[in-house]
């Protein structure tokens, strides 16, 4: 019993840093404990294939929504966010629109702050990838130029 009041932190090859704690005990219960070279394959393997294969796909084989087309981002190491920022305050009743009538009408926009490597601040809404192609081309059809960065 001594070994709940352990608390650890714990550090995955694809997502990185934990936020919830995980006492010892629970550790134990779940996990056995190995060499470190028996233990770094494994890891590695399991870093490099997050770039781009989700967990399902990875302990499983096959994702579901990967089999139908979708994109899954469940335990990538890296994932992609499209935000809308800058002079949005005069588009911003078509930008609710586009984001209403593919969303549902029950999502709520959210507003992002970030950094960039560069240092560079940002705050935006957040923009759903299904919301991407319709949003750019009710936004680019009056605009006098438009400009997409990736950071």
């Amino acid at each position: 019993m001594k070994y709940f009041r352990y608390v650890c932190v714990v550090c995955r090859p694809n997502t990185g840093l934990q936020l919830r704690q995980e006492s010892l005990g629970e550790l134990e219960k779940k996990y056995k404990k190995v060499s470190t070279e028996e233990a770094e394959p494994h890891w590695t393997q399991q870093y490099e294939a997050s770039v781009d294969t989700c967990s399902h796909a990875y302990w499983r084989g096959n994702c579901k929504n990967v089999t139908l087309g979708m994109e899954c981002e469940v335990g990538l190491r890296r994932r992609s966010y499209n935000v809308l920022a800058g002079s949005v305050l005069s588009v911003w009743s078509r930008v609710e629109s586009v984001l209403a009538a593919r969303s549902g009408h029950n999502s709520k926009m959210q507003v992002v702050r970030l950094r960039t490597d560069e240092g560079l601040k940002i705050v935006g809404t957040l923009i759903p990838k299904s919301c991407m192609e319709t949003l750019r081309q009710a936004l680019s059809s009056d605009a006098e130029n438009t400009e997409e960065l990736t950071f």
